[in-house]
């Protein structure tokens, strides 16, 4: 996964734990939230069955890495394709302390334009 972009202080990849960890501000999870929903929603309910069946975490490895891989996947289009408006939405969050009712404007223009991309063609989504 790569970052790049007008939000790479809101979003970074780390990959020194062996799969790539999501290091993203409140900010920037809070304007991908409902898109990391939408595509990912499947895998995060395998991973949270899997917590819930063993209480050994280490059995539920797979399953949290194929939650970061679907959300990175996520941030890969959105950095690809929609990064003024998720750019413009993340500096609005950040400024009015996370109220999303402030940034309807930003939100709007961001969703348009994610409601615009192909999230089916990423490997590790839902594909919804």
């Amino acid at each position: 996964h790569r970052v790049h972009g007008d939000f790479t202080s809101a979003l970074s990849m780390d990959s020194t734990s062996g799969a790539d960890d999501i290091r993203a501000t409140h900010a920037a999870l809070m304007a991908a939230s409902s898109l990391i929903q939408r595509f990912c929603g499947k895998t995060n309910l395998k991973y949270l069955e899997c917590k819930k069946t063993h209480s050994d975490p280490a059995r539920c490895i797979a399953e949290g890495d194929s939650v970061t891989r679907c959300a990175a996947d996520v941030f890969d289009v959105v950095d690809t394709a929609c990064t003024p408006s998720f750019a413009a939405l993340t500096k609005c969050l950040d400024k009015n302390n996370l109220a999303f009712d402030r940034c309807r404007k930003e939100a709007a223009a961001f969703q348009t334009c994610a409601d615009a991309q192909s999230f089916a063609e990423k490997p590790n989504t839902d594909k919804q």
